[in-house]
């Protein structure tokens, strides 16, 4: 049997190794491919982009989307959501082969406001302590200056990706779709926030709240996935 191949995108500032550990718990019919944004980890030499559309169009072909001929699902979280959802837009707009599931993570619908933002144009002491509030991130990575030097530029960028993406009316997507989030998030603690990504799909979305903040994912792993397991695998 052939297994579903998970693609995990990461949220700003981070790489695919966030879906590291995920590896050795994920159901045996899943395939984990993490997904390594260019200017980071295995693709640091390649240049930061600083576009939701950017980001798309390279991750298009890095993927090789285009030629996916075995099924798979998408996992996103916060930016790597808004990715996740863009990407299928593409997909439709060519007429590729969809994926079976979308997992949207930390992330309200794309036309909605998010009540919390980080200015990205902030001076660096500025910035580290909205980072900082945001949670995620050890304030030991900022004490340490040869991994500040090499965090911020890319934290900084993809935050710039997020802040300048207007969501434009798109198609509805007749996928399998599921939102995640955490009932103590700073960019949204609205129920409704989440509920509205019905707007975008053409199937009613599962909604799945958890306890915690922007990075509920990290502290309530395993409920994830096992989550993701029941709904690709059935186990």
């Amino acid at each position: 049997m052939e297994k579903l191949e998970l693609l995990c995108l990461p949220y700003a500032g981070s790489s695919a190794i966030v879906y590291g550990s995920w590896k050795n718990q994920l159901h045996s019919d899943i395939a984990l491919r993490m997904v390594e944004f260019s200017g980071r980890g295995r693709r640091y030499e390649e240049p930061l982009l600083d576009s939701v559309a950017g980001m798309v169009d390279d991750l298009y072909v890095h993927l090789r989307l285009e030629q996916q001929d075995r099924p798979y699902a998408f996992f996103g979280h916060s930016l790597g959501a808004i990715l996740a959802y863009e990407l299928v837009q593409r997909l439709i707009d060519e007429n590729k082969r969809l994926p079976e599931h979308i997992f949207l993570s930390g992330q309200t619908a794309p036309h909605k406001k998010e009540q919390y933002r980080i200015d990205h144009e902030l001076d660096d002491p500025s910035f580290i302590k909205e980072i900082l509030k945001l949670g995620g991130t050890s304030s030991e990575v900022f004490e340490n200056m040869e991994l500040s030097n090499l965090f911020l530029p890319v934290i900084r960028n993809d935050i710039k990706a997020a802040n300048t993406y207007r969501y434009v009316e798109r198609n509805k997507i007749n996928v399998q779709v599921s939102v995640l989030f955490g009932d103590n998030d700073p960019l949204s603690n609205d129920f409704s926030d989440y509920g509205e990504w019905n707007i975008h799909t053409s199937v009613k979305c599962k909604l799945l709240e958890f306890k915690g903040g922007h990075f509920f994912i990290h502290d309530h792993k395993e409920q994830v996935i096992r989550y993701v397991n029941e709904t690709l695998a059935g186990k």
